[in-house]
Formats: C-alpha cells, structure tokens, sequence
C-alpha cells in the first residue's frame, strides 16, 4: 500500500501538481470503525514511509483561503430531518395494516414501493404530502373493508350463552383481524379472537358470554389489525337484552307461594281443631 501511495505521489509531481494539496483517507470500506488488530500494524508500517506523512483527521487541513467557495442552489425539496417522525409512524401504520394481508398479497411490494418513494430526497414539500396522504388513503381504505352490523340488539336467555357475530370483508383478498367486545355487564371468557374473512364474504364468529345482570345493555365491538395496534373499520355499538337471571326471580316467588300455603294450611288446620274441641260432647 505505501509503495502503490508513493508511486501516486511521484505521477502527481511529474504532471506539475503539488502533493502536499493532495490527501488521502484511510478507512474501512463500509465506513465502520476499524478493527485495531488490523489497523494498528498497518498505520506503523506506513508510518515507515518517509515520504507520507501520518496526521488525524482533525489536524487534516480540508479547507484554505484560497480554497474555492461552493454555493449551493436553493431548493424546495423536503427537508429529511423534519419528517423522519412522518416517515416514521407511516412505516408503522404501513407494519401493521399489512398484518390483516396473507403473505402473498400484491399490496405488500406496492406498499413498500410508496414508503420508499416518500423518503427521496427529490421530492418537494407538496409532492412528499401528496405521496404520504396517498399511501394513507390506501392503508385506511382497506382497513374500511372489515365491518358488522350495526343496530343490532342481542338476547341472551341463560346465564352462559354463545354470542353470533357476523363479520364481512368487501374486499377482493382474504383479510384478517382481531375481534374483541366490551361491555360493563358482561364477561367473554375467551377473550379476543383472530379470524380470517375470505374475499367479499362473511363469518359468523361465535363468541361465549357470561351475563353478570339482567337488563339491556351497551356492546362494544372492536376491531383492530391481527397486532391490535391498529382500528379496522369504524366502531360499532350494539345492544345486549339479558334474561339470563330470570330463573332466580321465578324460584324466589315460588318458595313465596309454598311458604303462604303452608302457612295457610296450618292456619286451617289449627282452626278445624279449634272448632272440633268445642263440639265435643264432653264439653257440652
């Protein structure tokens, strides 16, 4: 290497240049830090050399007097560092929405396609807007394709019932998506569930329900990408009508009623002896 750098030193001179305006950079090719166990014995053997001379590059002179100013154009491309966050949580919404997708869907590489493009630094402030609100528009379009019903009132009529949700894809690709329900008065003892809605169909997701009360009450259903990072569709609000503790209401007034015929029973009884007590012939 010292010989193939000085015989560079020696054409300089002979084509009228001035090596000591000339400067090389000693690095890894990747840019990363050197391993020491290489560089170490590399830099004394050059140092060897007397005609280099070894400085770091801080002490390295990059710019003189003399040296020519360069004036860069003004532009209107889109400043990087100000949208990192943008390209950021787009990467993200990107990450998650293509969870709902199977592994061979098109959108994934036309996806990929769009998140790099909005990364170039040849886009102006508009064109990068244009591209990030376009991209979004794609990932909530799908997202909008998942839905079920609305206004829809459930009856439930025992304590531990099966809930039957139907969920639709208007898609033309399979898509999947995490199904959850909420409610304050009711317990889903399976908890959250996945399910995959062929093209332009739907599925009955049946959900087990344990009823804590009688009564209508508000059903929350929810659903998000397979990660659950992401909102799929527009939130639902549906109505359960629960019967399920009626039994309870009908035992307690049936142990009611034995108890006052049992009462009026002896009440009788009591009041036939009475009479037959003073009919008695010994009595008259």
């Amino acid at each position: 290497m010292a010989a193939e750098i000085v015989a560079q030193q020696q054409e300089i001179i002979l084509a009228g240049g001035k090596p000591n305006e000339r400067q090389l950079l000693l690095s890894s090719t990747s840019g990363a830090l050197p391993d020491r166990t290489i560089m170490v014995p590399l830099l004394l053997a050059l140092a060897r050399a007397p005609q280099l001379n070894m400085v770091g590059l801080s002490a390295a002179s990059l710019a003189e007097e003399s040296t020519t100013a360069v004036v860069l154009p003004r532009t209107t491309r889109v400043d990087l560092a100000a949208t990192k966050d943008v390209i950021a949580k787009l990467r993200s919404e990107v990450q998650s929405t293509s969870t709902m997708l199977p592994p061979d869907a098109t959108q994934h590489a036309l996806w990929k396609s769009s998140l790099l493009a909005t990364s170039a630094d040849t886009l102006d402030a508009d064109e990068f807007a244009r591209y990030v609100k376009g991209l979004r528009g794609q990932l909530r379009t799908l997202r909008l394709m998942v839905s079920v019903p609305d206004s829809l009132t459930f009856t439930l009529g025992s304590k531990l019932s099966d809930l039957r949700l139907q969920v639709r894809n208007e898609s033309a690709v399979s898509l999947s998506v995490k199904v959850e329900l909420a409610s304050a008065k009711l317990q889903f003892p399976q908890g959250p569930q996945i399910v995959t809605i062929a093209p332009n169909s739907a599925v009955d997701v049946v959900v087990p329900v344990q009823a804590r009360a009688n009564g209508s009450f508000p059903l929350n259903v929810i659903l998000t990408t397979p990660d659950g990072l992401t909102q799929v569709g527009q939130p639902t609000r549906l109505t359960a009508r629960v019967s399920a503790l009626a039994g309870l209401g009908q035992v307690a007034t049936g142990a009611a009623i034995l108890i006052l015929m049992s009462w009026w029973i002896a009440h009788w009884r009591a009041r036939k002896r009475a009479q037959a007590v003073r009919k008695h012939p010994a009595l008259q």
